[in-house]
């Protein structure tokens, strides 16, 4: 098991999977992130949303390898509709019900089967939904700092911000809202983010 954000052949990988999340809620925690580690308090969250939308500034030099949200996404989705093995889990589902998701997850892996679960089994899952809350990573984030914020960064922010699903909704223009919607609408619909 490893961790790749950047798969050239995910196709050849036994199983995937594909944490996602709200492409307005990602572009909040984005543009929090890029000003910490670049102590740039001067970029707005409008001119950030500007420049991922647009592939311009500050996309165009850094951060230029990644995809977009709905591209990435998308490609997930074709995957799992095209038969791959890959189990598509939402940051949403894993805020409201984290045993439920890490139920699924598990069962993905092998790790629990999918009828008789093994004695022992929920309350490992319990214990370890536990330990995955906000609360806990926030608690561990405090003691060992955050491998996201290095060197110049180091303790002028936290990785672990806010853990809400929809935290967004108290950061973000409704226009920028509104721009990210109808330019990811059809990945973000497929994906269960609109209505």
């Amino acid at each position: 098991m490893f961790r790749n954000e950047y798969p050239r052949y995910p196709h050849r990988y036994p199983g995937t999977l594909y944490l996602v999340r709200d492409p307005r809620a990602v572009l909040v925690s984005f543009w929090h992130m890029f000003a910490t580690m670049f102590d740039d308090r001067a970029m707005t969250l409008s001119r950030f949303v500007d420049g991922y939308l647009s592939g311009g500034a500050p996309f165009d030099a850094w951060h230029r390898h990644l995809r977009r949200w709905d591209r990435q996404v998308a490609a997930a989705l074709r995957r799992a509709e095209g038969g791959e093995r890959i189990c598509i889990v939402r940051y949403e589902d894993l805020v409201s019900d984290r045993e439920a998701a890490l139920r699924r997850v598990a069962h993905f892996i092998g790790a629990v089967p999918a009828e008789d679960v093994p004695a022992g089994t929920s309350e490992r899952l319990s214990r370890a939904a536990a330990r995955g809350s906000f609360e806990a990573m926030r608690d561990l984030e405090g003691r060992h700092g955050a491998e996201a914020y290095a060197g110049r960064a180091r303790g002028e922010g936290r990785f672990v911000r806010r853990g809400q699903a929809e935290g967004w909704r108290d950061e973000m223009d409704p226009a920028d809202a509104a721009r990210i919607e109808a330019a990811f609408g059809p990945v973000m619909e497929r994906a269960g983010y609109l209505a």
